[in-house]
């Protein structure tokens, strides 16, 4: 297991509006930015139900998920953020092409001492990889997080034990800009 790469980008349901993918895909270009590097952090799909403006949600569901298509038939690369806290459900990970499950730090937290968040973490990491999806884990803080997360077979990790958020001129130098 290892740190993960550049982090993804948090995106919420509001922004997944007709046009979103086209605008990601003319600013990856721009930017000279592969589409494969870049992923996309679905922060609360289940408001995506809450688009349309209908009962059913059907028509926002539907747009929305267009726009997640054609972002990943370029091969931007697909998260559930926090998932097992906030509004991403088991359902949400049927019905979007997800690659990765992030896994929400507060039951990483309490990895080392607490029966309830290793069996909680494990079953995600188990149901993440029956689905043929990564899990990654957030909030990793120390050695001994970091361990008992391959113990339980987690791919990638991220989190103040692989170091601190950097400036923008940091982020920057990491892209070789300057």
């Amino acid at each position: 297991m290892g740190a993960q790469g550049p982090p993804p980008v948090n995106v919420s349901a509001h922004q997944l509006v007709p046009g979103f993918a086209n605008l990601v895909l003319g600013t990856l270009a721009v930017a000279a930015f592969p589409a494969d590097r870049l992923g996309l952090e679905l922060t609360n799909p289940a408001r995506l139900d809450e688009l349309s403006g209908d009962t059913s949600g059907a028509r926002g569901f539907s747009a929305a998920w267009n726009e997640l298509r054609q972002l990943k038939s370029c091969g931007v690369r697909l998260f559930i953020d926090d998932f097992g806290t906030a509004g991403a459900s088991i359902v949400d990970l049927k019905r979007f092409a997800i690659d990765a499950v992030k896994i929400d730090g507060s039951f990483v937290k309490g990895l080392t001492h607490h029966e309830e968040d290793d069996a909680i973490v494990g079953a995600l990491i188990g149901l993440a990889h029956s689905l043929g999806m990564q899990a990654v884990a957030e909030g990793v803080e120390t050695a001994a997080q970091l361990e008992h997360l391959r113990a339980l077979g987690c791919d990638l990790a991220r989190g103040f034990h692989f170091g601190a958020p950097g400036s923008a001129g940091f982020v920057r130098s990491l892209f070789g800009r300057p």
